[in-house]
């Protein structure tokens, strides 16, 4: 009786070890696959940081030209006028759009004409040879005058 169950033992643990063994089996074909992951994105890795180092000249020369660019008070001003313009018109064009006016199309190509139309005078306002306070009002004057068209158009509904 006791060799049965010295057998019956030693075949039990014979089916646990080839179970074990299996599972160990299985554990490094995983480990092959991630290595193999692992290798595969550090080689995408080092491609981007070349990508880096290849784009670092790149953004010095920006860095370098944006130092070197000298904005002026009057081209500040200008640009910031230009904003205001552009934010009216996208607001007087969103009164227009949400409304369903037969016309509303036609109304909203008035107002972005306009506004390129001021954009340009206000660029060669600041390209003038006169003063800042000159340049001012006209920015100013160009500003009034966008705002009282955009003010016209949605009058036309």
């Amino acid at each position: 009786m006791r060799k049965a169950k010295i057998l019956k033992a030693n075949s039990e643990l014979i089916e646990r070890l080839e179970i074990q063994n299996s599972y160990i089996k299985k554990l490094q074909n995983e480990k092959e696959e991630l290595l193999k992951e692992i290798s595969l994105l550090k080689e995408e890795n080092e491609e981007l940081k070349a990508q880096i180092q290849k784009s670092k000249p790149l953004l010095e020369l920006e860095e370098k030209i944006i130092g070197n660019a000298n904005i002026n008070d009057e081209t500040k001003y200008g640009a910031s006028a230009i904003g205001k313009i552009v934010v009216s018109a996208t607001k007087n064009c969103n009164l227009l759009a949400n409304e369903n006016f037969a016309n509303a199309k036609e109304l909203v190509n008035l107002i972005l004409g306009r506004t390129e139309v001021a954009k340009a005078e206000i660029l060669k306002i600041v390209s003038l040879e006169s003063d800042f306070e000159s340049k001012k009002a006209l920015i100013d004057n160009e500003i009034t005058s966008a705002e009282d068209y955009f003010l016209s158009v949605r009058g036309q509904v």
